[in-house]
This record gives C-alpha cells, sequence and structure tokens, in this order.
C-alpha cells in the first residue's frame, strides 16, 4: 500500500499528523490520514503525493483543508491535509472558480447509475458505498414511491406506467394512444426535474449514485401503443444524459423473487436477459449474491475510474 507520509519525507515536506493514525491499515472505511502543511509546502506536497498516487480534489467549501485521493485493491484512501499560514491565495483561486460557467465545472463529479430488478440490492450497495467513499456522495432515487434513505433527495419514476394502456378499454383507441403520449412527456419532464437536482450536485462536487435512472426505461419496458413507445425510446436516447457508469445488480429470478415478490420469476428473468441486451457492451454486471464487501469492492474501482476520469487522474 502506498505510504503517503513517506513520500512526504522523501520529499523533505514538513508536516505534523493532526490526529489518529499515521497508517491506513486499521481504518475503517471513509477513514482518512489528517496531516497538517505549512501553505509554503503545498506544491511540494502536491507533486511528492502524486507520485505515490494520490491526486489532489478540487472540491469547494474545503478550505482551509486540502484533500487528496487514492484507491488501492478496492478501498478508498484519503489524506487530509490542513493548510496553516498564507491561504489567501489558494482562496482567491477557489473562488474564482466558483465564479465559472457550471459548464465549465462539470469535471467536478461523476453520474453513476445502478440498475437491475427490484431485490437486487442496489439501495443496499448504494449505503455501504457512501461509507467506504470519504468524499461527498449524494444517493439519487429514481424509482416509484418515495425515497429509500434520509441522504437520498431526488426522487422520480421512470417515464410513466402505461396509463394510456389501461385507459384504452374506457375511451377509445386513438385517445388511449394519445394520453399514452401525454404520459410519456409528462413523465419526461418530471424524471429531467429530477435528475436537474442530481447534475446540480455533480457541478458542485459530489459523487451521484442513482438508485435507478431513466435510461432502466429501455432495457425494462413499460406497456406501451408503438407511437408512444418510439417517443419514449427517441426521448432517453436522445434527450437524457448519458451517465458517467452504468452497474448493474444482477441474481438469479428465483432468488429476486425470494427477496421481493413483487414480480414472478419468469418476469424477473425476462428482465435480467434485457437489461443484458441492452447495457451489456456498456455495463458493470455485478452478482448480488456475492458478499457485500466483494460487490462494494468492485463497484468502488468502476466509482473511482468515472471520478479520476473526470479530472483528469490516471488511471492505472
Amino acid at each position: 500500500m502506498a505510504d503517503p507520509l513517506a513520500a512526504l519525507d522523501t520529499a523533505g515536506i514538513r508536516y505534523s499528523v493532526r490526529k489518529g493514525s499515521t497508517t491506513f491499515d486499521g481504518l475503517a472505511a471513509g477513514g482518512e490520514l489528517d496531516v497538517e502543511l505549512d501553505a509554503g509546502d503545498v506544491g511540494g506536497a502536491d507533486r511528492a503525493l502524486s507520485r505515490v498516487g494520490f491526486h489532489h480534489l478540487v472540491a469547494p467549501g474545503t478550505e482551509p483543508h486540502r484533500f487528496y485521493l487514492s484507491f488501492e485493491r478496492g478501498r478508498w484512501l484519503k489524506v487530509d491535509a490542513k493548510v496553516t499560514g498564507d491561504v489567501r491565495r489558494a482562496e482567491r483561486v477557489t473562488k474564482l472558480r466558483r465564479r465559472l460557467p457550471a459548464s465549465k465545472r462539470r469535471r467536478l463529479g461523476p453520474v453513476i447509475a445502478f440498475l437491475g430488478p427490484d431485490g437486487a440490492g442496489k439501495g443496499t450497495v448504494i449505503e455501504a458505498l457512501r461509507r467506504s467513499i470519504p468524499v461527498a456522495t449524494r444517493s439519487a432515487y429514481f424509482g416509484s414511491g418515495s425515497s429509500r434513505s434520509p441522504g437520498a433527495p431526488v426522487r422520480g419514476r421512470l417515464l410513466g406506467r402505461g396509463r394510456g394502456q389501461r385507459l384504452q378499454g374506457v375511451v377509445g383507441p386513438r385517445a388511449a394512444a394519445a394520453l399514452d403520449v401525454a404520459f410519456v412527456m409528462v413523465g419526461a419532464a418530471r424524471a429531467w426535474r429530477r435528475l436537474l437536482e442530481a447534475y446540480v450536485s455533480a457541478w458542485r462536487g459530489s459523487i451521484v449514485l442513482c438508485d435507478r435512472h431513466p435510461i432502466e426505461g429501455l432495457a425494462v419496458e413499460p406497456r406501451r401503443r408503438p407511437v408512444a413507445r418510439r417517443i419514449e425510446r427517441l426521448i432517453l436516447q436522445r434527450l437524457f444524459p448519458t451517465p458517467d457508469a452504468v452497474l448493474v445488480l444482477d441474481a438469479p429470478g428465483d432468488v429476486l423473487h425470494a427477496r421481493k415478490a413483487e414480480h414472478d420469476v419468469a418476469t424477473l428473468e425476462e428482465w435480467r436477459s434485457a437489461y443484458r441486451a441492452q447495457f451489456g457492451g456498456r455495463a458493470l454486471f455485478l452478482s448480488s449474491t456475492a458478499p457485500l464487501d466483494l460487490t462494494v469492492a468492485q463497484a468502488s474501482e468502476t466509482v473511482w475510474r468515472a471520478l479520476a476520469s473526470r479530472r483528469g487522474w490516471p488511471v492505472g
């Protein structure tokens, strides 16, 4: 495991340990090493820590602290350096960065989509990830109903529920088709509003973990009339941003049914096949029957790579 304090010693950087451990061994998930640096040594510390794989995480609201992140063997590593002395220049740079348009700051945080049938364990994995990642994360819930946890501010649903189909016997086929299209449009507007909340968090620097995502509708298709379905697919493919990474939680249909018996085994197996057909070339499929710590370690690596890509850090 890379030793950031040894790297500072080798580079002749003055520091002091503020509290707690001087090594990552024994630290709980999400733990960190706390040190104190003089402002005049910040540049040297950046270079020394970068050489051993620790990258400066630029984030608003952290002054006078400076965060350095690394990832090794499925585990997030963080050094929290409190900068003392003349930190006014660093504060001015940070304030200038905040004045940039949001489009110029989008590199800050990745948006990660967790997909999978009911009972796959998406919420469990997301909450475990949030405990293991030592920087700001937000969870966004896009399923039907209310949020699953106090830390999940975004609520929503996929683009409608095929209500025009259910109304066909009441209002006639043409009116039902028109209603189906209307429900798709309303659902799209609602989903975009919820998704915008998630991207605002990402623009501010948080890692956003989505429990479901509107693009899931490309695989698990609600009942639609043909015209409404074509419009829905066009909206999902062209008008919704692609997540930085997609992870699919997967398990046999009988296991999913035993966990949450909202759908029969045949339907769950059909959905599993649909996820692979739609996302097999661009998603990481994780077994939700594996030990949780293994699943979280695999998911963490994908999140780290997405964050590194956004920040321009080397990965390897």
